[in-house]
């Protein structure tokens, strides 16, 4: 994908994901007649009476309630009235010389002639420290699940009145507890009282926003993390990625908190768990930050490792420290250590001014930012109705990381492209260079083939023809021939002519082809020798290295023995047979002439008819036989069907036939 289809992606998501909420608010409106808008309670009733309860249940675990307090007696506390949302910090409201305290506020709502049915009552949060919270309805305790939770303090409080409460009553008065350690802070937002249909509208809106859209977020980037960590496992070396895994890992722990119901572990050992998963996503991001932008920050690094450390040691639940003081602590030294880092990282960015870096130091700073904002939050100096926003810092932080990530995805794909073009150019480059040096090379190898067959054609007849005629002309200015033997000669001399064409004719490595052209040519000088000729050939296996050049010797040698048969056997029938026989194929003449003495015509110093023959047959790799007695001469020509280059140097099978068809497609 181009990187200008980015936006238009990103423009198209945002517009469907707007209309798909669009029609589930349109579609999932409620079509009944509309209730009376709920009654919001922005001042209450506030009494404070010493208790030792948090004592006994400080120390119990997670998602466990004990018995509610009994509500003060008309009378037996001074009521004052505060406004909501209050805010209580630490020491504040502490009544006597008692730790713990439970804090009363009282709503009362007049039910009139007609109250709505369904009643509810709706806070959208209470932030009790590490205290504890009850509700009241007339006097009696109502059982709220999500206050019963492990994450009670991020879930809104809606509570249905019960019907029988509210019979023979013209009021209905709504009551408090929060049981408040005076160690710790504690925050109270207004009390909503009405129908129950638009105040649980109301509290699953807000259940989203505080609960449901953190765990979607932190669940997408740890399958995102799964992702980069199997990248990782096939490029090790790629350390971006492993950090980037680690930090979705860590952050869904971090994040566990916010939506988590019922806690595995014991309630110490989770919150320890959720102050130092803080210390490890930070070091983690700014690992990655430093890496993705090639710095080597050791004091940074040090740094970050003395903030885990000591993070782990100081919060540790057998360590007697107080809980709510350590994690102030912790937080406000990551806070601090986050914007000494962050600071660095971004005046790098601004020097490198790359996007990618400048995009990941915006989204560290809007992390501080929202930091700060859920530290002042937690600690009741921002209203409770505020939603806790660093959950959704992993939107900018790791959108930056992807981001990051992508354009060094793009950038590597981008250069991958850009050698691919540079190769194809120089690939075409070469290949043109090539064809060309190709294209000389066969020029070359033409004028090479040509010149060697002009010599080779030259030497023939020069050897043969030429020779013929020189001799027959010295022999006619002599006075020793006669017209009749000068018309032999010529004759001889043409049908020598004759199967030198013959040999640069294509006959496909078949010898019998070869031999019916000699047939031919020699047909009628047998015929006038007075010789009756038989022909007695077969099919034979093709001879792969029958070319031009092996098929004229093969036409000499059988020229030069029928000659002899001519001039000097005195035959009167000759029979020409083949046969294919270990790997030969055999070509065998047999006359029924006088005969002759082989050896002494061998050793003859004059006669070099039958050393030729020999040669010829000893260079095509093959051999030949002479047998000759009263009876007649028999001469076979055995030659392989396979061979290879020969001692003399001659080319391998095939080479001089694809020479001759070359000269011959010229």
């Amino acid at each position: 994908m181009k990187r200008g289809r980015w936006g238009w992606f990103a423009t198209s998501t945002a517009i469907g994901i707007v209309a798909v909420v669009a029609m589930a608010a349109v579609t999932g409106r409620d079509q009944t007649p509309r209730a009376p808008a709920p009654v919001v309670y922005e001042r209450a009733d506030f009494a404070a009476v010493p208790t030792d309860r948090g004592q006994r249940r400080r120390n119990v675990r997670m998602g466990r309630h004990l018995e509610a307090p009994a509500p003060p007696a008309p009378g037996a506390v001074a009521w004052r009235e505060v406004a909501l949302p209050t805010l209580i910090g630490r020491g504040g409201g502490l009544t006597g010389e008692r730790r713990y305290a439970v804090h009363w506020y009282r709503v009362v709502h007049p039910l009139g002639d007609a109250p709505p049915n369904p009643l509810a009552i709706y806070i959208p949060r209470i932030l009790p420290g590490i205290g504890y919270v009850d509700l009241y309805a007339n006097g009696t305790p109502l059982d709220v699940p999500t206050m019963r939770a492990a994450n009670h303090w991020n879930q809104p409080v809606l509570a249905p009145v019960p019907p029988a409460l509210l019979a023979r009553r013209d009021a209905l008065e709504v009551l408090v507890a929060v049981t408040y350690d005076t160690r710790t802070s504690y925050s109270l937002a207004p009390v909503h009282v009405g129908a129950e249909v638009p105040l649980r509208r109301a509290a699953a809106w807000r259940s989203f926003l505080q609960s449901g859209a953190p765990e979607a977020v932190s669940y997408a980037f740890l399958v995102l993390g799964l992702f980069a960590l199997g990248f990782w496992a096939r490029r090790p070396g790629e350390t971006p990625y492993l950090l980037f895994a680690l930090a979705t890992l860590v952050w869904y722990l971090r994040t566990l908190h916010y939506h988590v119901v019922v806690v595995p572990l014991d309630g110490l050992l989770f919150w320890w768990l959720t102050i130092n998963t803080m210390s490890w996503l930070m070091m983690l991001v700014y690992l990655f930050a430093l890496r993705f932008q090639n710095r080597r920050l050791p004091w940074a690094e040090y740094s970050l490792v003395a903030l885990v450390l000591a993070t782990g040691l100081l919060t540790l639940p057998g360590v007697g420290l107080e809980p709510a003081l350590t994690s102030t602590l912790a937080y406000v030294a990551q806070v601090l250590i986050a914007l000494a880092v962050t600071a660095l990282l971004t005046r790098d960015s601004l020097r490198v001014r790359t996007r990618e870096s400048i995009a990941l130091s915006a989204a560290l700073w809007i992390n501080i930012a929202f930091g700060v904002h859920d530290l002042l939050l937690k600690d009741a100096i921002l209203d409770p109705r505020s939603v806790f926003l660093l959950p959704y810092g992993a939107l900018f932080l790791f959108g930056s990381f992807l981001y990051a990530v992508l354009r060094r995805y793009v950038v590597a794909i981008e250069s991958v492209e850009r050698a691919n073009l540079l190769l194809e150019e120089r690939l075409e480059s070469r290949t043109r260079a090539l064809q060309a040096s190709h294209e000389r090379l066969r020029a070359i190898e033409r004028e090479q083939t040509l010149a060697a067959e002009r010599q080779r054609l030259m030497r023939d007849m020069h050897d043969g023809l030429g020779s013929s005629l020189m001799s027959s002309l010295v022999m006619v200015q002599q006075g020793r021939l006669q017209p009749a033997d000068v018309a032999r000669v010529l004759a001889e001399c043409i049908d020598d002519l004759k199967l030198t064409i013959d040999s640069l004719e294509p006959i496909g490595a078949d010898l019998v082809t070869l031999l019916a052209t000699l047939r031919y040519r020699l047909g009628r000088r047998l015929e006038a020798a007075g010789l009756q000729l038989s022909w007695r050939v077969s099919d034979l296996p093709p001879l792969p290295w029958l070319d031009a050049l092996a098929a004229l010797d093969v036409l000499r040698i059988l020229q030069e023995v029928l000659t002899n048969v001519i001039k000097h056997a005195g035959a009167r029938a000759v029979t020409i047979t083949t046969e294919a026989l270990d790997g030969e194929v055999r070509v065998r003449l047999a006359d029924d002439g006088r005969g002759f003495d082989v050896e002494r015509a061998l050793a003859q110093p004059g006669g070099r008819g039958l050393l030729n023959v020999q040669r010829r047959a000893s260079k095509l790799g093959g051999r030949i036989h002479f047998g000759s007695s009263a009876a007649g001469t028999v001469v076979e020509l055995a030659l392989p069907i396979e061979r290879r280059a020969d001692a003399s140097g001659e080319p391998p099978a095939g080479v001089g036939e694809r020479r001759s068809r070359r000269v011959d497609a010229q």
